[in-house]
């Protein structure tokens, strides 16, 4: 459902509904714990994920004329995550480290439909973006 913007034009109002986006991620991860020390531990974890996003805005209406348009986003990429663990106590620790998603490929397309006199225009783009970020968070097990 989209927002809706009201602005006050001489004495009345205007009321516009924004676009609507939907997000999918899909990113499994396989890892496993290498003890350094009594206290701290390696965890590398590594996997593949996958983006969609879709953008769909209302339609413009301008002289008659109808304008409908989205934008879907797709993504493919290889996650790197050199996770560190310190563990004070038994069976509780504390994780930090990099992630990095290296992008594989992508595509980005954008289409827009003009009623009448009812003609479709695409716009084909290759996509990628880079993603370095820190995490860090607790953990514990039985």
């Amino acid at each position: 459902m989209g927002a809706s913007v009201t602005d006050a034009q001489g004495g009345g109002s205007v009321s516009t509904d924004q676009g609507k986006a939907t997000y999918f991620v899909l990113a499994p991860r396989v890892g496993y714990i290498l003890p350094l020390t009594d206290m701290i531990s390696f965890w590398p974890r590594g996997g593949i994920s996958f983006n969609l996003v879709h953008v769909g805005f209302p339609d413009e209406v301008r002289n008659n004329v109808t304008t409908s348009s989205s934008l879907n986003t797709t993504l493919w990429a290889i996650d790197l995550e050199p996770i560190f663990v310190l563990s004070p106590v038994e069976h509780f620790g504390i994780y930090a480290g990099p992630v990095i998603d290296i992008p594989l490929t992508g595509n980005q397309k954008q289409s827009a439909t003009v009623t009448p006199p009812g003609q479709t225009t695409e716009i084909n783009r290759d996509y990628s973006s880079f993603h370095f970020g820190i995490t860090a968070g607790l953990l514990g097990w039985f």
